[in-house]
Protein backbone atom coordinates (compact mmCIF):
# COMPACT_ATOMS: atom_id res chain seq x y z
CA UNK A 1 0.00 0.00 0.00
CA UNK A 2 1.30 3.74 -0.58
CA UNK A 3 -0.39 5.85 2.28
CA UNK A 4 1.55 8.53 -0.10
CA UNK A 5 -0.14 8.37 -3.14
CA UNK A 6 -3.24 6.64 -1.59
CA UNK A 7 -3.28 3.31 -4.06
CA UNK A 8 -2.32 -0.16 -3.88
CA UNK A 9 -0.31 -1.73 -6.39
CA UNK A 10 1.29 -5.49 -7.60
CA UNK A 11 4.98 -5.93 -8.91
CA UNK A 12 6.90 -8.82 -10.51
CA UNK A 13 9.90 -9.65 -8.04
CA UNK A 14 12.21 -10.83 -9.90
CA UNK A 15 15.85 -10.56 -9.04
CA UNK A 16 15.66 -8.65 -6.11
CA UNK A 17 14.05 -5.90 -8.27
CA UNK A 18 10.46 -5.47 -8.17
CA UNK A 19 8.97 -4.55 -11.94
CA UNK A 20 5.68 -3.84 -13.65
CA UNK A 21 4.60 -1.87 -10.81
CA UNK A 22 0.76 -1.35 -11.66
CA UNK A 23 -2.08 0.01 -9.34
CA UNK A 24 -4.39 -3.09 -8.37
CA UNK A 25 -6.22 -0.11 -6.38
CA UNK A 26 -6.39 3.36 -7.04
CA UNK A 27 -9.73 4.93 -6.33
CA UNK A 28 -11.70 5.45 -2.62
CA UNK A 29 -8.84 4.95 -0.38
CA UNK A 30 -8.45 7.32 2.18
CA UNK A 31 -5.51 5.70 4.15
CA UNK A 32 -4.81 2.09 3.17
CA UNK A 33 -2.44 0.99 5.99
CA UNK A 34 -2.52 -2.92 6.52
CA UNK A 35 -1.98 -5.25 4.11
CA UNK A 36 -2.89 -9.11 3.52
CA UNK A 37 -2.71 -11.65 0.97
CA UNK A 38 -4.90 -14.64 0.77
CA UNK A 39 -3.27 -16.96 -1.68
CA UNK A 40 -5.94 -19.54 -1.76
CA UNK A 41 -8.75 -17.51 -3.11
CA UNK A 42 -6.32 -14.90 -4.58
CA UNK A 43 -7.59 -11.69 -2.66
CA UNK A 44 -6.30 -8.95 -0.76
CA UNK A 45 -7.52 -7.42 2.37
CA UNK A 46 -6.74 -4.27 3.77
CA UNK A 47 -7.38 -2.09 6.50
CA UNK A 48 -8.61 1.59 5.96
CA UNK A 49 -7.27 3.46 9.06
CA UNK A 50 -9.19 6.68 8.25
CA UNK A 51 -12.39 4.85 7.59
CA UNK A 52 -12.47 2.39 10.27
CA UNK A 53 -13.62 -0.64 8.31
CA UNK A 54 -11.22 -3.54 6.45
CA UNK A 55 -11.59 -3.98 3.04
CA UNK A 56 -11.31 -7.23 0.30
CA UNK A 57 -10.97 -7.31 -3.43
CA UNK A 58 -9.43 -9.73 -5.80
CA UNK A 59 -5.57 -9.43 -7.03
CA UNK A 60 -6.68 -7.30 -9.75
CA UNK A 61 -8.45 -5.16 -7.96
CA UNK A 62 -12.22 -6.31 -8.62
CA UNK A 63 -15.03 -7.12 -6.68
CA UNK A 64 -14.44 -4.76 -3.51
CA UNK A 65 -16.20 -5.02 -0.74
CA UNK A 66 -15.78 -3.82 3.25
CA UNK A 67 -15.62 -7.04 5.33
CA UNK A 68 -15.55 -5.40 8.33
CA UNK A 69 -16.94 -1.66 9.62
CA UNK A 70 -17.90 -0.23 12.86
CA UNK A 71 -16.95 -0.08 16.49
CA UNK A 72 -13.13 0.46 15.09
CA UNK A 73 -10.77 3.55 16.65
CA UNK A 74 -7.95 3.30 15.31
CA UNK A 75 -7.35 -0.26 13.05
CA UNK A 76 -4.12 -0.85 11.82
CA UNK A 77 -2.14 -4.29 10.73
CA UNK A 78 -3.83 -6.84 9.43
CA UNK A 79 -3.04 -10.68 8.83
CA UNK A 80 -4.62 -13.38 7.19
CA UNK A 81 -4.62 -17.16 7.68
CA UNK A 82 -7.10 -18.92 4.70
CA UNK A 83 -6.20 -22.28 5.46
CA UNK A 84 -8.54 -21.37 8.71
CA UNK A 85 -10.69 -19.20 7.18
CA UNK A 86 -9.84 -15.70 10.01
CA UNK A 87 -8.76 -12.59 10.00
CA UNK A 88 -7.10 -10.94 12.78
CA UNK A 89 -6.50 -7.12 12.91
CA UNK A 90 -4.88 -4.44 15.46
CA UNK A 91 -7.33 -1.79 16.73
CA UNK A 92 -4.97 0.98 18.62
CA UNK A 93 -7.87 2.64 20.13
CA UNK A 94 -6.30 4.44 22.95
CA UNK A 95 -8.50 3.59 25.36
CA UNK A 96 -9.49 0.00 24.60
CA UNK A 97 -6.24 -1.23 22.54
CA UNK A 98 -7.10 -4.91 21.18
CA UNK A 99 -6.52 -7.77 18.83
CA UNK A 100 -9.51 -8.44 17.22
CA UNK A 101 -10.44 -11.78 14.75
CA UNK A 102 -13.26 -12.86 12.86
CA UNK A 103 -13.80 -15.28 9.92
CA UNK A 104 -12.73 -14.06 6.55
CA UNK A 105 -16.31 -13.36 5.12
CA UNK A 106 -16.87 -10.61 8.20
CA UNK A 107 -18.62 -12.65 10.24
CA UNK A 108 -18.12 -14.41 13.88
CA UNK A 109 -16.10 -10.91 15.39
CA UNK A 110 -14.39 -11.25 18.23
CA UNK A 111 -11.78 -9.61 20.61
CA UNK A 112 -8.66 -11.89 21.31
CA UNK A 113 -6.45 -9.99 23.24
CA UNK A 114 -7.12 -6.46 24.87
CA UNK A 115 -5.17 -4.54 27.52
CA UNK A 116 -7.44 -2.10 29.12
CA UNK A 117 -5.44 1.77 30.18
CA UNK A 118 -6.05 3.12 33.60
CA UNK A 119 -5.96 6.83 31.55
CA UNK A 120 -2.92 7.38 33.07
CA UNK A 121 -0.24 9.84 31.59
CA UNK A 122 2.60 10.34 33.26
CA UNK A 123 4.69 11.89 30.47
CA UNK A 124 4.39 15.79 30.48
CA UNK A 125 5.70 17.84 27.78
CA UNK A 126 7.80 21.03 29.04
CA UNK A 127 6.35 23.27 26.51
CA UNK A 128 2.80 22.58 26.34
CA UNK A 129 1.94 20.63 29.09
CA UNK A 130 0.38 17.79 27.08
CA UNK A 131 1.01 14.65 28.76
CA UNK A 132 1.36 11.07 27.37
CA UNK A 133 1.08 7.28 28.83
CA UNK A 134 4.44 6.24 27.61
CA UNK A 135 7.96 8.16 27.08
CA UNK A 136 8.48 7.43 23.73
CA UNK A 137 5.21 9.12 22.61
CA UNK A 138 6.86 12.47 24.34
CA UNK A 139 9.84 12.47 22.79
CA UNK A 140 8.37 12.16 19.24
CA UNK A 141 6.12 14.86 20.31
CA UNK A 142 9.00 17.47 21.28
CA UNK A 143 10.46 16.60 17.83
CA UNK A 144 7.31 19.46 16.87
CA UNK A 145 8.45 21.95 19.39
CA UNK A 146 11.94 21.26 18.38
CA UNK A 147 11.87 21.03 14.70
CA UNK A 148 14.38 18.22 14.91
CA UNK A 149 14.38 15.82 11.98
CA UNK A 150 16.53 12.74 13.44
CA UNK A 151 15.73 10.18 10.41
CA UNK A 152 17.36 11.22 6.68
CA UNK A 153 16.73 9.44 3.46
CA UNK A 154 20.21 8.10 2.39
CA UNK A 155 19.59 8.69 -1.36
CA UNK A 156 18.38 12.25 -1.32
CA UNK A 157 19.01 13.47 2.20
CA UNK A 158 15.29 14.79 3.08
CA UNK A 159 14.60 14.61 6.58
CA UNK A 160 11.70 13.14 8.72
CA UNK A 161 10.81 13.66 12.33
CA UNK A 162 9.05 10.18 12.38
CA UNK A 163 11.10 6.45 11.35
CA UNK A 164 7.48 5.87 9.21
CA UNK A 165 7.57 8.68 7.32
CA UNK A 166 11.15 7.67 6.15
CA UNK A 167 10.15 4.32 5.44
CA UNK A 168 6.94 5.76 2.97
CA UNK A 169 9.37 8.07 1.26
CA UNK A 170 12.09 5.71 0.83
CA UNK A 171 9.26 3.84 -1.57
CA UNK A 172 9.39 6.85 -3.96
CA UNK A 173 12.77 6.28 -4.93
CA UNK A 174 12.50 2.58 -6.20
Amino acid sequence: TDVVDDKIYRGMLISNSITNIQPVVNVGLATAEGLAVDWITQHLYWVESNLDQIEVATFNGSQRTTRVAGSMEAPRAIVVDPRHGVLFWSDWDGAFPRIERCSMSGNDRSVIVNKTHTGEKPHSCTVCDKSFATKNHLVRHKRMHTGEMPYQCDECAKCFRHKVSLTEHKRTHR
